[in-house]
Order: C-alpha cells, then structure tokens, then sequence
C-alpha cells in the first residue's frame, strides 16, 4: 500500500474487526496514522487506526469509543463527540438520523455488545469495507484498504469514469 498519500488526509481512519479469539493487531500492518484504540465486545476485537487526536471520544465509562471524520453542523458544542455519545445514549442507533454535517463514524458500544457504522444522510463521506480473511477493515479512505488479493471490479471501474472517483 501507498501510505504517502494518507498525510494528505486529514480525518483519515481505519478499523480493523476480528474474533475475540484472535489478535487483531497481530495480523494486520496499519497505515502510519499518529493515534490507536482498541476495545473489545463479545464478539469483535476492535482496532482503530487515526490521524487526528479530535476524532475519537471514549464514554466516561469506558465502554464506548466513537471515531467520528468530517463536521457535525448541530448541536454546535466544544465536545462534539461527547454530545454524540449523549445523543445514542438516549436515542439508540437512530441517534444518526438527527445528525447534521458531513460525516462517517464508527461507534463500538461494548456493553450493548454493538458496533455501528454510519455516514451522513448523503453519504459525503464514505465508509469503505472489505472483508480480508475472517477480518472486516472500514476505512473512510481507499488508500487504507488493503490491496493484496483485491481484484479489478467493473463497477469500480464505471464508478470512477462516471465520477472520477474510484468506490
């Protein structure tokens, strides 16, 4: 993989799930982004990889991380993703259909034993996903995503001569 590219994107993440059973750090080369959490639920060993400090906010209790890349609109606060964790907290999952911005989020709740991963209501900015063995990678960037094995899709390929953007 080409991690140069990544510098030059600001609120890049990537997560890295797999069986409690295994390690999953041991298995899986990151990109060089400056910060990392892990968190485990029942099912899923949790990694995230990301590049700005901001993006992620852990519940008081320590049971759930939110990695949240792009602008929350409103509510407007200095602890947006404090406010975030609030808003699931008394809504649930449906807490992103209140949400106004340009947005992609992952949220592992480890006590509700669940991970969501959301983008704003236009999906402005992706969340990307492969499956790479018995892992799920999601990244909001392509350059995260691992290459070996991947092969040339033709929907990908009308994608980007349609968009100029290769999904």
């Amino acid at each position: 993989m080409d991690y140069d590219r990544i510098a030059y994107k600001p609120n890049s993440f990537v997560a890295v799930f797999g069986p409690t059973a295994a390690p999953v750090e041991a298995s899986w080369t990151a990109a060089p982004l400056n910060f990392r959490a892990s968190i485990q639920t029942a099912e899923y060993a949790v990694t995230l990889h990301y590049g700005e400090r901001e993006m992620l906010t852990i519940s008081p209790d320590g049971q759930q991380i939110l990695l949240l890349a792009g602008e929350i609109y409103r509510p407007q606060a200095a602890a947006v993703g404090q406010t975030v964790l609030g808003l699931y907290e008394q809504l649930g999952p449906d807490f992103v259909k209140d949400l106004n911005g340009t947005f992609s989020l992952i949220l592992v709740d480890s006590r509700a034993n669940r991970i969501l991963i959301a983008t704003d209501r236009n999906n402005s900015s992706k969340v990307l996903i492969r499956w790479d063995g018995g892992r799920l990678i999601a990244s909001n960037s392509i350059y995260l995503q691992p290459t070996p094995g991947a092969r040339l899709d033709r929907t990908a390929v009308a994608s980007y001569l349609a968009t100029g953007y290769l999904y």
